[in-house]
């Protein structure tokens, strides 16, 4: 068994602020930024209580596992550190992301699985020198992507003195009909290794590569064009167009199959749609195999199609008895889980068996996230 993958590690999301100005300080909940932020984030989680909370497990009397979201307001991790003589300049500068704003991050390398002792939400404020880093790690299996930037916007709506969020999340779960809870999930936790799991510290320089609007606006309009079509939208244009351009880059051979993942946001997708504002994960992936040859000789385009065809064909599916949307429920593993089997089967969980119910207090809640692709082989 290999590595764990992306999606078996917690989200992670970094915010760059210049230090506000002597009017911008008078308006803060606090006599300083730090303070400030504790106030307007323990606020905010008065709407999104799930977070403060940790996993939970139940170990059934068959020998499974039942996992749910315990709200024991065990609280989030909220770290205060500076970074000395580092700017924000320093930061966004360089073409390459400095090798120091991995540690701005809290809970690197932290599994989905670890929530058990580890908190879901975790915080970390540096400061720098004319400037905030603000690093966000959030448990994949709690929430998606779209989840987690809405966190992020109502924490902003309270930093800026509103008293309640614009859109209240909806915590209400839905499960298929011929689903009886509590999941149970053929899984020892006894026998996990995790530190063997672990991924090193990378290798390689990380780099982020800005599109412009136009440029966007371009491979999209080009992709069309190319195609005959109106379908195709500006992600699938340039995901293709990252796609083949890692290909290149990359130099693999033309006969050798290469595989794209991409995660798609299904709230509105359903048949009835979620709310906008479901809070949890809704996404479902869809994987796009083909030979390197035709994608690098035939371009981006042709894969931007097939991005647009399966994503339409999904979206007009209706439920049946054991899905919704078109997605099925999976067989259950018939052999002891590694950690990365199991953070998978828990992200299937999420996006297919989310269920919340109070136990005690807690709230039982079993989902995953992904903010936007994984590239595959």
């Amino acid at each position: 068994m290999g590595p764990p993958s992306p999606l078996d590690r917690a989200s992670q999301v970094g915010l760059v602020f210049l230090k506000p100005t002597a009017s911008q300080l008078k308006q803060l909940l606090a006599g300083t930024v730090i303070d400030h932020l504790k106030i307007s984030l323990s606020r905010t989680l008065d709407f999104f209580h799930p977070l403060a909370g940790r996993l939970a497990v139940i170990q059934n009397d068959d020998g499974t596992s039942s996992f749910f979201i315990d709200c024991n307001n065990a609280g989030v991790h909220f770290i205060h550190s500076i970074a000395h003589g580092t700017t924000v300049r320093d930061i966004l500068d360089p073409g390459f992301v400095p090798r120091i704003v991995s540690s701005f991050f809290p809970l690197n390398g932290s599994l989905n699985c670890e929530g058990l002792s580890n908190p879901l939400l975790a915080v970390q404020v540096t400061e720098l020198v004319d400037g905030f880093f603000i690093g966000c790690t959030m448990n994949h299996v709690v929430v998606d992507g779209t989840s987690f930037y809405h966190f992020l916007s109502s924490w902003s709506e309270i930093a800026r003195g509103m008293e309640v969020v614009s859109q209240p999340p909806i915590l209400k779960r839905w499960f298929p009909s011929d689903i009886q809870p509590p999941i149970r999930i053929p899984l020892n936790l006894q026998e996990l290794e995790l530190d063997a799991y672990r991924l090193p510290p990378p290798q390689f320089r990380e780099r982020v590569f800005h599109f412009t609007k136009e440029k966007i606006a371009e491979l999209k309009e080009k992709a069309n064009f190319e195609m005959g079509t109106h379908r195709i939208s500006s992600l699938q244009a340039l995901a293709a167009h990252m796609w083949r351009s890692i290909m290149l880059c990359k130099g693999i051979s033309e006969d050798q199959e290469t595989t794209y993942i991409i995660l798609i946001d299904s709230r509105a997708r359903l048949q009835p749609p979620l709310p906008e504002n479901y809070f949890g994960n809704a996404v479902y992936d869809v994987g796009f195999t083909t030979k390197v040859g035709l994608l690098v000789g035939k371009g981006p385009s042709r894969a931007a199609l097939e991005m647009s065809s399966t994503k339409t064909s999904r979206k007009t599916r209706k439920p049946g008895v054991s899905s919704r949307g078109g997605l099925q429920i999976p067989g259950w593993p018939q052999r002891p889980l590694s950690p990365t089997t199991f953070s998978r089967l828990l992200a299937r969980l999420g996006s297919m068996y989310t269920e919340m119910t109070w136990v005690g207090g807690g709230l039982w809640q079993c989902v995953e996230a992904c903010l936007t692709c994984v590239m595959g082989r």
